[in-house]
């Protein structure tokens, strides 16, 4: 299974830490896990960024993920994009060795 270098993001005016409605939360990890990586801007933690990607095993399925974080200060919006590159070659590498087919 092959999968495109696409990142979810969420725009920054989302208020840090506000919980969503429950169906809209499940729709966006539907949606994140059909994503190449996915960003959290303070949605988990105040002043905590992650750049997060997938690792699949040889069915696709994910089977776990890597997570870069960091402070606010230290992770803009433009070093995540930045990021998201390297946190997807790494997942990639190892979704490889477990049998996935990536691109």
């Amino acid at each position: 299974m092959a999968h495109a270098m696409q990142c979810c993001f969420k725009p920054s005016s989302n208020a840090p830490c506000a919980l969503p409605d429950w169906s809209d939360y499940r729709a966006g990890l539907r949606q994140s896990g059909l994503m190449s990586c996915a960003f959290d801007l303070e949605e988990n933690e105040p002043g905590i960024r992650c750049v997060a990607a997938p690792i699949r095993d040889a069915g696709g399925k994910v089977v776990a993920a890597v997570s870069l974080a960091s402070a606010t200060i230290y992770m803009s919006e433009i070093r995540m994009h930045e990021l998201a590159p390297s946190v997807v070659a790494t997942t990639q590498a190892v979704s490889r060795e477990l049998g996935c087919v990536v691109s």
